[in-house]
């Protein structure tokens, strides 16, 4: 069994090393891998594969009107916890700037664009580690 070493693309051509001994050489190719290993690859990075953000607010009160449509970043969790919770989710390059921002700023962010989509959203009362 031979195994891949090293995939370099170079202008229109892609050179694939096998056994650091071999190489060949293609236009294109197909890597059938966890794209999470090809994160070096720039054009593979910037999907923000295999980052995620999740930012969890609690609330004092429920306001999120009963629709699934109402807000499409977040997930109203209250039905499955009982608490008033919000759970904002951000993935790719966004999940990137997001994890850039210290707690509270991510806190503010989120509750900006939630009371951008519901005017009268309260702020949250806990957020976090502190749910």
């Amino acid at each position: 069994m031979e195994m891949v070493t090293k995939i370099v693309q170079r202008g229109n051509r892609v050179i694939i090393t096998v056994d650091n001994i071999s190489t060949f050489v293609a236009d294109a190719a197909i890597i059938t891998v966890p794209l999470g290993f090809q994160n070096g690859n720039s054009a593979i990075s910037d999907l923000g594969v295999g980052i995620g953000n999740k930012i969890a607010l609690r609330f004092s009160t429920i306001f999120l009107p009963n629709a699934s449509y109402a807000c499409g970043y977040f997930l109203d969790i209250h039905k499955g916890t009982g608490h008033p919770v919000l759970v904002y989710t951000a993935a790719g390059r966004f999940a990137y700037d997001i994890e850039k921002l210290c707690d509270e700023e991510a806190v503010n962010f989120v509750t900006l664009q939630l009371k951008k989509m519901i005017p009268d959203a309260t702020d949250p009362t806990y957020f976090g580690s502190n749910l």
